[in-house]
């Protein structure tokens, strides 16, 4: 009976708060995790090194102006899991003058510019972390 009283559990259960404040709660972030978990075990047989890379569509930028919070959550939970994280959306795109810019005309992809600093930007931290 307390554990229904609790405010965290009501608030949950009425679902005042969002993924990102009670991730625990969210199946699909349980498997995202899982997956996540899975496949660091899978690379470290062989000796590989996984790096988790989200990255961020058009829409961040046309519609929210920087990145949502299932955005946040992914590279949180990876955080979480000691996961080295290479964030495109602060290290390419928030330090671009128009990240629109770094995109196809249409659909969800990235022109060759957008392309080229990605890859510049995750050869230089793999290159780094090899040191």
């Amino acid at each position: 009976l307390m554990r229904v009283i609790k405010l965290n559990n009501l608030r949950t259960r009425l679902n005042f708060l969002s993924p990102l404040q009670v991730p625990e709660y969210n199946k699909e972030w349980l498997i995202f995790e899982k997956i996540l978990k899975k496949s660091v075990e899978t690379v470290s047989k062989w000796e590989g090194r996984f790096y988790f890379i989200p990255l961020p569509g058009i829409g961040h930028y046309q519609t929210y102006g920087s990145v949502d919070k299932y955005y946040k959550l992914a590279v949180n939970t990876a955080t979480k899991l000691n996961i080295p994280v290479i964030d495109p959306h602060k290290t390419v795109f928030l330090a671009h003058p128009k990240p629109i810019s770094l995109f196809a005309p249409f659909g969800n992809h990235y022109n060759a510019e957008g392309y080229r600093l990605l890859t510049k930007e995750i050869k230089s931290r793999i290159e780094e972390d090899s040191r």
